[in-house]
């Protein structure tokens, strides 16, 4: 099989997905925050917020059509290599464009705010859920087992499987599915070691969402708090799973490609089971954005529907964020704190030592990653 086809059939859904989920990113926000800004809840569902919208989107067309076009150029006047390397900075250069794009609207309704004087001489209140938390219904860390248990036995039988093959075997076949390239089997190594360690990062990533999520305060609305608890403890229960169903759906893809490298299945068995495992994430991410966009909206709609005080809103002020996106608090003692842009979850305290130091871990090991990716293709 041409390895172009498989890249493409392994690569689009993905890359698909990834920009729509840039498409809806400013949904995925706070139900007080628009674009990364704190504005009142009557704000977020006028017609001035409308107009942000469709800014946003248009931006966003336009920005997500060059890497595109130039995805398909390599897919078809290009070389396999090069369309390997692309696959991995392409979601690179679809992150940092779509953030550019959010930037921009960010500052414009930053100046709106202050022109149109949305939270002059409104109380701050913060609402901070102060019970114990229960964790009903949260994933136990013994579902980590799973994912980790394919993992080893992944490994384990790559070495034993790998030991038994001969020196010399196909490594690549045409678009009939014929071998049109052999070679030493040592050429596996540099692959295997870009897909397990990419296994292994993911396995670490979602582990450490699991406990972040797990272990933060949420913030309450100031106008529902025990509606605003029993959604947050829902989303967050949905969070667990998603993640940990996700590293099992990854560990069942890479185990299928990795068995028809190792001659376990034929080429032809791996391509049409790997479509098939394919859908499972697509779905599962498709029903986990719905569910957490479903009770945003229905935060919004409470807040609309409780008549609530124009003289009211929440302590969550615009001067520690930078961007609208990142937190700089340096008289917050919290490390983590509720992320404000970009769904549910959490994100740092960027002015904490440990926080800076956490950041720039991220940063290195992703960048790392990559570097090596590219660098052993």
């Amino acid at each position: 099989m041409s390895e172009k086809l498989l890249i493409f059939i392994l690569s689009f859904p993905a890359q698909i997905f990834l920009v729509l989920l840039c498409f809806f990113i400013p949904y995925f926000s706070r139900e007080y925050i628009l674009f990364g800004v704190n504005v009142p809840p009557t704000i977020k569902k006028s017609e001035v917020a409308k107009k942000f919208y469709k800014e946003y989107w248009r931006n966003f067309a336009l920005t997500v059509l060059i890497p595109t076009l130039l995805f398909f150029y390599i897919l078809f006047e290009s070389t396999e290599r090069v369309l390997i390397k692309y696959n991995i900075l392409y979601p690179l250069f679809v992150i940092v464009l779509m953030t550019l794009n959010h930037y921009v609207i960010y500052r414009k309704v930053s100046q709106a705010k202050k022109k149109g004087n949305w939270q002059e001489e409104k109380k701050q209140i913060m609402v901070v859920h102060v019970k114990k938390d229960k964790k009903r219904g949260y994933p136990s860390r013994l579902w980590f087992l799973v994912p980790i248990g394919m993992f080893i036995g992944l490994l384990i039988i790559t070495v034993v499987r790998y030991n038994q093959l001969p020196k010399i075997i196909p490594l690549h076949y045409n678009l009939k599915l014929e071998v049109d390239y052999i070679g030493p089997k040592s050429e596996l190594i540099k692959p295997f070691s870009v897909m397990f360690g990419s296994m292994l990062l993911a396995q670490v990533l979602g582990y450490f969402v699991y406990e972040l999520t797990k272990k933060g305060k949420m913030k309450l609305s100031i106008y529902f708090p025990e509606k605003s608890a029993e959604q947050n403890e829902k989303v967050k229960n949905y969070t667990a799973y998603f993640l940990i169903w996700i590293l099992v759906l990854i560990e069942f893809m890479m185990g299928l490609v990795i068995f028809s490298m190792l001659d376990i299945i034929n080429i032809q068995t791996m391509l049409v089971l790997l479509p098939v495992f394919l859908i499972f994430p697509l779905i599962t991410l498709g029903y986990y954005l719905m569910k957490v966009f479903n009770i945003n909206s229905e935060r919004l709609n409470l807040i609309l529907e409780e008549k609530i005080s124009e003289k009211i809103i929440d302590r969550d002020d615009d001067k520690y964020w930078i961007a609208g996106m990142f937190y700089y608090n340096p008289d917050d003692p919290a490390l983590f704190v509720e992320r404000r842009v970009g769904g549910f979850g959490w994100d740092l305290n960027y002015a904490k030592p440990l926080g800076k130091f956490i950041g720039f871990l991220i940063i290195g090991i992703l960048v790392a990653v990559v570097v090596v990716s590219l660098v052993l293709i």
